[in-house]
């Protein structure tokens, strides 16, 4: 096992906290989405319990592009970690060739952080309770998530489940998902610890982890207003929003879901990136919440052309868990004619076949 790398030193003793929580639990599962708190958690476990540590991630519709990608990195990070150990044993040991080393790696589990990392197929979508977007949706997805993962576990001998929850997420009064899992037993040792986000990510960085700083994150069914049922059309719309948002240098937004329309959601310093205004109207204080900034027009028709639903004529500030209530309702919103054009084109959407729909979807 490697030494742990040293981290900022304020942190070091919270650190070794942690460590000893791991030990004392091992061996244990980890519910792995692949962004900042599960990856600074399955570092730690990497680090400590790396081969009594298996990681469980739900491959889901929920989940976003960027924990995607962040999870494919750090695999072939660790694969080639694996393949330079490889080399290094066939240039110490010149009469063996371990060809069957080799083969038994390409045929192994992914790994990160040293620790092996599993699948699961997990559809929420076909769960009525979760597709029906209730304010207590992300209770029946993370019971239902999670159960699987605990199955999993126990069919490995696993007794002890831990998710990456932290103190921050302890001290929130809107977390349904939470109840699930302290009725399912899993356990938040970043949480037990006393972890906030910004030390997970003071840590990363000085571990030269890449999702040190990944943008806050949530399951693509947060774009999804409230009330409206959740489908898979509307996930593949606002992945496809929040996808091209990205390639603009994007980092902290969302692409909402109301009432058919697609709302852009943006960190005020990236105003500038997806403005019409100046950067001095776009920047720091002078964005206020609730209050609309002109979209740029080549973006609102891009975003359009990708989801094939009608963009909102504007950006609003990022809001967290932005999706328990629609930002602005689409009246006030809209002006008279854009209001009775979202309306037909809502309308059209639910008569028409999705094929002719998609080609009349326009910017407002």
């Amino acid at each position: 096992m490697p030494p742990i790398p040293p981290c900022p030193a304020e942190f070091e003793p919270k650190l070794h906290a942690l460590q000893e929580t791991l030990r004392a639990a091992a061996p244990v599962a980890l519910g792995f989405s692949g962004g900042v708190d599960s990856t600074f958690l399955a570092a730690v476990c990497g680090f400590t319990i790396p081969d009594e540590t298996t990681l469980m991630q739900l491959d889901s519709p929920f989940m976003g592009t960027p924990e995607r990608a962040a999870t494919a990195q750090l695999i072939e990070t660790q694969r080639t970690e694996d393949a330079a150990a490889v080399s290094r044993q066939q240039l110490a040991d010149s009469t063996r060739y371990i060809a069957e080393g080799v083969a038994d790696e390409a045929a192994r589990e992914p790994r990160v952080f040293g620790c092996s990392l599993v699948r699961l197929a997990f559809n929420p979508l076909a769960e009525d309770t979760v597709t029906a977007n209730d304010p207590l949706r992300c209770y029946y997805c993370k019971r239902s998530g999670f159960t699987l993962v605990c199955s999993a576990a126990k069919a490995r001998g696993i007794v002890t489940v831990f998710d990456g929850s932290n103190a921050d997420d302890a001290l929130a009064n809107d977390r349904p998902g939470s109840r699930a899992l302290r009725e399912l037993g899993v356990r938040s040792p970043l949480a037990e610890t006393g972890w906030r986000k910004n030390e997970e990510r003071a840590c990363l960085h000085a571990w030269g982890i890449a999702t040190w700083n990944m943008p806050a994150g949530a399951c693509l069914a947060t774009r999804v207003a409230t009330g409206e049922r959740i489908t898979a059309e509307k996930l593949d719309a606002v992945r496809a929003c929040e996808d091209a948002l990205a390639s603009h240098g994007c980092r902290q937004v969302r692409a909402r879901l109301i009432h058919g329309t697609i709302q852009v959601e943006a960190a005020p310093e990236e105003f500038p990136l997806l403005t019409s205004e100046t950067p001095k109207r776009c920047t720091g204080a002078s964005v206020t919440a609730n209050v609309p900034t002109p979209l740029a027009h080549d973006i609102a028709q891009e975003l359009s052309s990708v989801s094939g639903l009608p963009v909102r004529p504007s950006v609003l500030p990022y809001r967290r868990s932005g999706a328990t209530q629609a930002p602005l309702d689409l009246a006030d919103s809209l002006s008279p004619p854009q209001f009775l054009l979202a309306c037909f084109l809502t309308l059209n959407k639910l008569f028409w076949p999705t094929s002719r729909s998609k080609k009349q979807a326009s910017v407002f």
